[in-house]
């Protein structure tokens, strides 16, 4: 971290520190919640299909099924 900051301010990149929090256990970025080991699913976005309406046509099971297909590997 020390070294990363140095060459910040070798090649004059100003910071406002305040701004930035260091050493967090896990952060949500975009979708998903970062830890050390592991990548997982924002629990808000999984309760939005949990409790998904039922299905009526094949264009909305389509649909379903796609996004199911990309959250596979973070449920």
């Amino acid at each position: 971290m020390r070294k990363v900051l140095e060459i910040l301010r070798v090649v004059k990149f100003k910071l406002k520190l305040k701004k930035y929090k260091f050493a967090k256990k896990q952060l949500k970025y975009l979708r998903f919640i970062v830890e050390e080991f592991r990548i997982k699913s924002d629990l808000d976005k999984v309760r939005a299909i949990v409790e998904q309406p039922a299905l009526i046509n094949q264009m909305q099971i389509r649909s379903f099924l796609k996004m199911i297909g990309f959250f596979k590997n973070y449920i």
